[in-house]
Order: structure tokens, then C-alpha cells, then sequence
């Protein structure tokens, strides 16, 4: 599988995020959590999502 795009939705306190995986261009997966408490039990609307690079520095990346 290969990634193709990571997002996050939510606001700070319930702050969640996406990742998009695909295989031979096919979707392939979409995993769904929560940086705090419990995974969302629905998936946002598209218009909700921001990038993952958007919101941490560089400096303070993994």
C-alpha cells in the first residue's frame, strides 16, 4: 500500500485526523483516530478536512 494524504478535522480539544492509502490506484484503506479519547464515530465532510503539513511546524514534526 502506498499513502497518498493525511488530514486533520476538529477542533483543538477533540482534534482527529485521516489517512488515505491507495494500491495500484485503487483506494485502499482510510484510517480514522483521535490525537485525545475516542476515534469519531462519523467521517467529516471533505470541506472540514485540513492538511496535516498545515498545522505542525516543521521544527516540531515526528
Amino acid at each position: 500500500m502506498n499513502f497518498l494524504a493525511e488530514f486533520l478535522f476538529g477542533t483543538h480539544e477533540d482534534i482527529s485526523g485521516t489517512i488515505v492509502w491507495e494500491q495500484s490506484g485503487v483506494l485502499a484503506g482510510l484510517e480514522v483516530y483521535a490525537f485525545a479519547g475516542d476515534a469519531p464515530k462519523t467521517l467529516p465532510s471533505p470541506d472540514a478536512l485540513r492538511p496535516f503539513s498545515d498545522e505542525i511546524p516543521v521544527s516540531q514534526s515526528w
